[in-house]
C-alpha cells in the first residue's frame, strides 16, 4: 500500500511540473492541457477533504 501511495504521490509532482510548464504556454492546445490537469488537482483535492477526518484540518 505504502508504494501505491509513494507512486501517487510522485505522480502528482510531475503533473504539478508539467502544470508550470505548460501555464507559460500561447498554445491552445497545451493550454487545454494545463487545464485539465487543474482538474485533477480538483478532484484530488475535494477527494482528499471527503476523506479526511479532521476537514477543518486538512483546509487549513
Amino acid at each position: 500500500m505504502k508504494k501505491l501511495t509513494v507512486t501517487y504521490e510522485v505522480f502528482m509532482f510531475v503533473l504539478v511540473i508539467i502544470s508550470l510548464f505548460l501555464a507559460f504556454s500561447e498554445n491552445e492546445q497545451l493550454l487545454f492541457y494545463d487545464k485539465l490537469i487543474w482538474v485533477v488537482f480538483v478532484i484530488d483535492y475535494i477527494t482528499r477533504l471527503i476523506l479526511s477526518e479532521k476537514k477543518w484540518s486538512y483546509i487549513k
